[in-house]
């Protein structure tokens, strides 16, 4: 990579507290898409928030709870962290989801800022600053920032461990990146259980095995950094002890994603090289160059200095990928804490190949901006047709046309900054039409919010009868009761507000029946597609009542 020229933008922005704002900003700009205007997610945010909303309801910070039911599948950090947030800038009753999500966006900010620290030493500090620009915006991270669950957090401790790692296989790292090293090591546990250390562990093992040596992490065998690991662990660790099941909840968690496919079903080998080029836009500008930096690293000598950072950010990539790959559920997140690295190399091969263009370097790079998008371009089709379907041939031409042109400037760019420019801004475009112009308004998809909108005043608990979503009961209150048909007419009273699925009505009105009692509609039926399971749904607002008072 060349030297950076007099007046280089890139160059200047990458210098100083400049940097560290500019990247704080570019995250925060990605993440507000949606942050506000997007209603509580199904199934895991929902799952997440409701557990929190308990937490500060009930004062108990050693138990999470999803109503009744223990929630033991994940660590408690996430959790305590979203409390503080809800505590500090909102109120539990207000059901505020963008205040659940604040930490998932402090997390999009920590992981650029950690990319660019530990890329300052693997690639260099404008391929750095690149590279880390290139993860703020990108679709992936931008988008776990704006939802309130584990993901954005466990990219940035993940992030921050594997800087510091990088650190020390540099021969820059001191104690108190050693310190760094364990803290993050230890918060990613927090956040995530043991997908943190397994992505520092098989990097380190690949590293050790490509170097021949083991003594290079000789820097983080100290003392203090695993203490200040097991303090940090401590008060997790405390409420396991108060906590059934805590481990073995997490095993049954993890161990179906890995051979059995859990809850979502298996997927093959492959899916997650299919969709990285759209969910790394816009660092899918620079993937052609990313790969041609990690093989040249490949094939290099392993004592060959000039491709020690490249050498290190293929270690952490490749064996976490080909892990995720191999694992039988593959949820398009699960690889994001390998995206610092791919778009560390994306910067710098990116500005390697701008600074000697040539006509076919720049249609590659334009090319794979543009196939980059059209992922982004697909989803904002499904969610028109989810809203008004109408629109939805012409947005998607809209945006096609709109990519085309972004892709054509960049063929033509002279200088860096006006390839780098015209593609952050075209990240941030399309994931403002996406996320805060067409998602709150994807109608057939948010039957919770249309729901909750035709729901008669109640007092006492809503009874919910077929429709098991988490995201009613976050937003209706944790008394909310979920039952199937048989099961509700049995608990139904007299006078109670319930909301029914058509499948489960016929069952419900029978038992309802027996009892001397019949489900009275109060309002129109919402109609909608269940996103999660993907099954049409209807939902019927009404009340309970003496079956003599109906026939009146």
């Amino acid at each position: 990579m060349s030297a950076a020229r007099d007046g280089d933008l890139i160059d200047a922005a990458a210098r100083g507290w400049r940097a560290w704002v500019v990247l704080a900003f570019l995250a925060i700009a990605a993440a507000l898409p949606g942050f506000f205007s997007i209603p509580p997610l199904d199934r895991d945010e929902s799952r997440f928030a409701q557990a929190t909303a308990q937490m500060l309801e009930t004062g108990d910070f050693a138990h999470i709870r999803l109503q009744d039911e223990p929630r033991n599948k994940k660590p408690i950090g996430i959790y305590w962290l979203q409390a503080a947030s809800v505590a500090a800038f909102s109120d539990v009753e207000k059901r505020e989801i963008w205040a659940w999500r604040l930490p998932s966006m402090l997390g999009a900010v920590i992981a650029a800022w950690a990319t660019f620290w530990g890329g300052m030493v693997l690639v260099g500090r404008r391929a750095a600053f690149v590279g880390a620009a290139l993860l703020a915006t990108c679709v992936l991270l931008s988008t776990e920032a704006m939802i309130a669950k584990t993901d954005a957090m466990l990219c940035a401790m993940t992030t921050l461990a594997m800087a510091a790692l990088g650190r020390v296989h540099m021969g820059a790292g001191g104690w108190r990146t050693g310190l760094i090293f364990w803290a993050a090591l230890a918060l990613g546990v927090l956040t995530k259980g043991p997908i943190t250390p397994m992505v520092v562990g098989l990097s380190a093992l690949m590293l050790c095995a490509w170097r021949r040596d083991v003594m290079w992490l000789r820097p983080l065998a100290t003392i203090s950094g695993p203490v200040l690991g097991a303090l940090l662990l401590a008060p997790w660790l405390y409420t396991m002890t108060l906590s059934e099941g805590s481990v073995a909840g997490m095993m049954r968690d993890i161990a179906p994603k890995l051979g059995g496919g859990g809850e979502h079903g298996a997927r093959p080998p492959g899916l997650h090289l299919l969709l990285l080029p759209s969910l790394i836009f816009p660092a899918s500008i620079g993937l052609v160059p990313a790969f041609a930096d990690g093989w040249r690293a490949l094939r290099a000598p392993r004592d060959d200095a000039a491709f020690a950072g490249a050498r290190f950010l293929v270690a952490w990539i490749v064996p976490t990928w080909l892990v995720f790959e191999l694992a039988t559920t593959k949820l398009a997140h699960y690889t994001l804490p390998v995206y610092p690295a791919i778009a560390l190399l994306a910067g710098a091969g990116l500005l390697r190949w701008l600074d000697a263009p040539s006509a076919r370097r720049r249609i590659i790079l334009a090319l794979s901006l543009f196939a980059g998008s059209l992922g982004i371009i697909a989803a904002a089709v499904v969610l028109t047709q989810w809203g008004a379907r109408s629109a939805s041939v012409s947005l998607g031409a809209a945006l096609t046309a709109f990519s085309l042109v972004i892709s054509l400037v960049i063929a033509r760019a002279p200088k860096p900054v006006h390839a780098m420019a015209p593609a952050l801004l075209a990240a941030l475009a399309l994931l403002v039409t996406v996320r805060e112009g067409l998602a709150p308004r994807a109608t057939h998809a948010l039957v919770t919010r249309a729901v909750m909108q035709t729901l008669p005043r109640h007092d006492g608990a809503l009874l919910v009868v077929g429709y098991r979503e988490p995201s009613i009961v976050f937003e209706n209150g944790t008394d909310t009761l979920l039952q199937q048909g048989e099961e509700a007419a049995l608990i139904a009273a007299e006078g109670q507000t319930a909301l029914v699925e058509a499948r489960e009505r016929v069952t419900f009105e029978e038992g309802l029946r027996e009892r001397g009692l019949v489900f009275q509609p109060t309002a129109p039926p919402t109609l909608g597609r269940n996103y999660s399971n993907g099954d049409d749904v209807i939902l019927q607002p009404g009340r309970v009542t003496p079956l003599n008072a109906d026939r009146n």
